[in-house]
């Protein structure tokens, strides 16, 4: 999953999100998904978090 909103700019005089995101997790599973922050956004993967419905990520920013 790739949430573009969150990533990481260049520029910090530019409009967007630029808080330190501490952690991720998915709501309701047992496996803590691996993410990175890139200029491109919030990338986060997952091996067992599947569902037939939406799946909820917590995400802990300070």
């Amino acid at each position: 999953m790739l949430i573009r909103s969150l990533a990481d700019p260049k520029d910090r005089n530019r409009p967007g999100f630029h808080g330190i995101i501490r952690g991720v997790r998915a709501l309701g599973f047992a496996e803590t998904p691996a993410w990175r922050r890139s200029e491109n956004g919030l990338e986060i993967a997952a091996d067992t978090v599947k569902s037939g419905l939406p799946v909820a990520f917590e995400i802990e920013v300070v």
